[in-house]
């Protein structure tokens, strides 16, 4: 974990670097970069030190397409939600429009930012932190709860809390474990990043007052903001509530379950093999 926090200071502070001097295809070459060195540095220490495989724990390009699209569809609908709520009940003033004239450049700005974000830190928090605490026998909950508040304290310094209520960094906890259970029921790495991203980027259209792209005017964010924070971690709280009800049921405990014991049981089965060998 230090590793990888020392890693991403370095590469995201040279990207900073070049794109503080107008130079943003370089810093955006850095930023590539670390999210590949990422990805297998998480996957070099879950082979040497959790002795797992990419396969075990959904780092595979096996249904890629349909992963991608629930992560997406499950985050539109929560976001939305919030949006539609915030807009109706609470008379916060939020527009739905079209694009905007000279979209184009900002709008692939947000996508690779929100892409290599989303990345990262799925690579890090569930394909690393979570898989790590469900290889030592924490068991799922508490896996994803350890590795949901690990999530939101390294978002602390992200923040301008004069717009940001203290209330949200427990959304963040709140995602992180939604997060987790989309993770380990559908057994793929690509899930969570696309709901992350599509996360990330409706979240950036929304509180961005001089937004270049358009789809969402959000007037006035400065007034509402803590407000809409605040029905955001009532809405993903609630999301959380349905989700641990839902993981009673057996088809969605089965899957749980499966993935479970299919990490922490790895090696025991290689090696079992192994010796039948």
């Amino acid at each position: 974990m230090l590793g990888m926090i020392i890693l991403f200071i370095v590469f995201a502070g040279i990207g900073n670097f070049f794109q503080d001097r107008g130079q943003k295809t370089a810093g955006n070459i850095f930023k590539i970069l670390f999210v590949f060195l990422t990805y297998y540095a998480v996957v070099f220490f879950n082979r040497k030190v959790n002795q797992l495989s990419p396969d075990c724990y959904g780092f595979h390009f096996r249904y890629f397409g349909r992963n991608v699209l629930v992560g997406i569809v499950l985050a539109l609908l929560l976001t939305s939600f919030a949006l539609i709520f915030a807009t109706v009940f609470y008379d916060i003033p939020i527009v739905f429009g079209g694009l905007k004239k000279g979209f184009v450049k900002p709008l692939y700005e947000l996508i690779l930012t929100a892409t290599l974000i989303g990345l990262w830190e799925e690579f890090f928090f569930r394909g690393l932190i979570y898989n790590t605490l469900l290889r030592n026998n924490f068991g799922f909950h508490l896996s994803a709860l350890i590795s949901s508040v690990l999530f939101s304290v390294i978002h602390w310094s992200s923040y301008d809390m004069t717009q940001t209520s203290w209330f949200w960094y427990i959304g963040i906890v709140f995602i992180g474990y939604l997060l987790a259970f989309i993770y380990t029921i559908t057994g793929s790495i690509w899930s969570v990043a696309s709901f992350h991203f599509m996360w990330n980027f409706v979240a950036a259209l929304s509180i961005d007052q001089d937004n270049e792209i358009g789809l969402i005017e959000f007037s006035n964010y400065t007034e509402y903001s803590k407000t809409f924070d605040n029905i955001v971690v009532v809405i993903l709280g609630i999301a959380l509530v349905i989700m641990l009800l839902l993981s009673r049921q057996k088809l969605i405990l089965d899957k749980v379950n499966l993935y479970v014991i299919k990490i922490t049981t790895a090696d025991k089965t290689q090696n079992h093999t192994q010796n039948r060998g």
